[in-house]
């Protein structure tokens, strides 16, 4: 969605002024405001798909509420800012961002289901993905692949694919050997 709505504006792609009257005046800084609240709609975003994922693991049933019902949204926004950071830092060496992205798979379930704080959760991502570590990768390959194949579909496929990888992420993290109640990370 940023690169669709936002990129040809910061680009002057539409017009040499459309930035500056898209957003009401405010030109860049309205670029940036606008992005900044795209970047938290969608981590909440992911945050709804992922506790809708293990609701529907551990009762069968979603309804559209369950995709609202976030709990500890500062730590699933520290927890995005700190994975996308870390993943933009490293995108330039081509593979570092897909480690940071392995090995954090699980950390925005664990910082829902378990209400573990942004730091505790990465930690304890990368734990679970290393103790796990075949069928953690193998899941976190087809996931790739399955939202590329999704993507090419003129993102329509993520509609499908989207809340198929949120659920087989969550169906994974919950048959992980039965993560103790009192995980924790140190």
């Amino acid at each position: 969605m940023f690169f669709v709505v936002l990129a040809p504006l910061a680009s002057g792609g539409i017009g040499g002024d459309s930035a500056f009257l898209l957003f009401g005046g405010f030109g860049f800084f309205g670029f940036l405001l606008l992005s900044v609240i795209m970047l938290v709609l969608l981590m909440l975003a992911q945050a709804g798909f992922a506790n809708a994922a293990l609701k529907a693991h551990d009762t069968g049933t979603v309804g559209i509420g369950d995709f609202f019902q976030i709990n500890n949204i500062g730590n699933v926004l520290l927890f995005g800012l700190v994975v996308g950071i870390a993943q933009g830092l490293l995108s330039f060496t081509g593979i570092g961002s897909l480690v940071v992205g392995a090995l954090t798979v699980f950390g925005l379930f664990l910082v829902i289901d378990r209400k573990l704080g942004f730091w505790d959760a990465i930690v304890g991502s990368a734990k679970l993905f290393v103790s796990n570590f075949a069928q953690s990768a193998i899941l976190y390959i087809l996931v790739i692949v399955i939202s590329a194949v999704g993507a090419m579909l003129c993102g329509l496929g993520l509609l499908v694919t989207a809340p198929l990888s949120a659920l087989a992420i969550g169906t994974f993290y919950r048959t992980l050997g039965e993560i103790p109640e009192d995980f924790k990370v140190g």
